[in-house]
Order: C-alpha cells, then structure tokens, then sequence
C-alpha cells in the first residue's frame, strides 16, 4: 500500500515501482576518508562517502553484500585515537555504494562521533546522485591463513 495526498487514501502500489524508503532519522555528514575494515578475517580499504549516528555508505566493494559484518576503526582526525565500531552492511545501492548500519559503537566514541558530525557539512538529499561523485574502488588487502590442522 502507499499514501496518496493529504487524505492518507490508502492505495495499492504500482507494480514495477520502487518502495518508498522512510525518511532519514539523522544528519548525515560528508565523510570522504578511508578506512580499514574487518570481515570474516578479510581486510579491506573502504572509502567512506558519508557518515551519520547510527550508520555509514562507503563505495562498492567486491565481496561484501547485504548482511555482511564488518570491523571498522574510524580515526575522527589525524591526532585522534581511533573508535571501533561494528556495522552490518544492510543495503546495496550498486554503484552509489553499500549502506552500513552500525550495530555497536564504543561507548566512550558516541560523543565524539556526534562532535564530529557538527562539524561536517550536512549532505542535502538533493545531492545524493552518485553521478555527481567521483568513483574510488576499494580493494581486498588480504586474508588471514585458514587453520590446516
């Protein structure tokens, strides 16, 4: 079903037409950094496009899909110490990159990471066409060695 007009009629969504997505809870801030990420002993060099509270989009990256779990380390500055972070990867909108939630935080890091967003400049919704972006590719920097016992 969706809403039409200010009388909420409920009608029956058009076949082929995308689903509405919900409107975003939180600021989301350009964030272009790179990053290194965690999967399931794999390593890999993300690039960050923005950043919010409860999540992250980095650029495509071969190997991880929806539902894989990733390890991030995200250094606010140069001078500043790390924060882990652990995040779901939970949309993938092709070549406008992969949507992260994150599904922990360090406690101590939820206030930097909301003194950072204050700082960042806000991304309008209309200027969230990835064609408007350049491309970075990630890359796998490697894996662990399996256990041959």
């Amino acid at each position: 079903k969706r809403v039409l007009g200010p009388a909420l009629l409920a009608a029956d969504a058009v076949p082929g037409e995308p689903e509405p997505r919900p409107a975003r809870l939180d600021r989301r801030a350009s964030y272009a950094k790179k990053l290194t990420a965690m999967e399931s002993g794999n390593a890999y060099m993300v690039m960050c496009r923005d950043i919010s509270e409860r999540g992250m989009r980095i650029e495509p990256v071969a190997g991880l899909e929806v539902g894989s779990r990733l390890e991030l380390a995200i250094a606010l500055s140069a001078r500043d110490e790390p924060f882990l972070v652990a995040a779901s990867v939970v949309r993938d909108d092709g070549e406008r990159g992969l949507a992260l939630h994150f599904d922990w935080v360090e406690p101590d890091a939820q206030e930097r990471l909301k003194a950072l967003l204050a700082k960042l400049p806000a991304i309008e919704a209309l200027q969230d066409d990835a064609r408007c972006q350049g491309i970075v590719p990630a890359q796998r920097l490697g894996s662990e060695p399996s256990d041959a016992n």
